[in-house]
C-alpha cells in the first residue's frame, strides 16, 4: 500500500483516499496511533508536516531567487566567475539543515515527541 501525498498542495486540497491510506499504513507502523479516535493525531501530524515541507521549499526557491539575482548583479559588475557562486551556495546549505534541526526541535514538548516526530516524518519521505 503506498498513499500518493502531494506536497505541493495544502492539506485541505489532499484527496480523501490518499490520506485514508496514509494514516491506515501509519497506524500499521505506529501502534500508539491506534488509540486515536478518527485517526485525528495521524492527520495533524501530515497537515504539520505537509505545511514545514511547503514553508521549506518556498523558503529554498526563494533563497535561490535572491542568490541568482545578487550572482548576476555580482557577475556583471565584477566579472565573477559563476561556478564560485554555487560553490558557496553549496557550502551554505549544509548549514541550513542544522539550524532547521533546532528550530524544529524547539516546536516540541520533550525529545520523545521529536523522536516520534522524526519517525513519522521519515515514514512519509520512504512512501512517496
Amino acid at each position: 500500500m503506498q498513499a500518493q501525498i502531494d506536497f505541493d498542495q495544502t492539506f485541505a486540497k489532499q484527496e480523501g483516499e490518499n490520506v485514508r491510506k496514509f494514516c491506515r499504513m501509519m497506524r500499521d507502523r505506529h501502534d500508539i496511533l491506534r488509540k486515536y479516535e478518527n485517526d485525528w493525531a495521524t492527520m495533524a501530524l501530515l497537515q504539520r508536516f505537509i505545511k514545514s515541507q511547503r514553508q521549506m521549499k518556498k523558503r529554498k526557491l526563494t533563497k535561490e531567487a535572491n542568490l541568482l539575482a545578487s550572482e548576476t548583479a555580482t557577475a556583471t559588475a565584477t566579472g565573477t566567475d559563476k561556478e564560485d557562486a554555487v560553490n558557496a551556495e553549496d557550502s551554505s546549505m549544509s548549514d541550513d539543515g542544522s539550524e532547521k534541526s533546532d528550530r524544529e526541535r524547539t516546536a516540541f514538548e520533550s525529545a520523545t515527541e521529536y523522536d516520534t516526530w522524526l519517525g513519522f516524518s521519515e515514514g512519509c519521505a520512504m512512501e512517496m
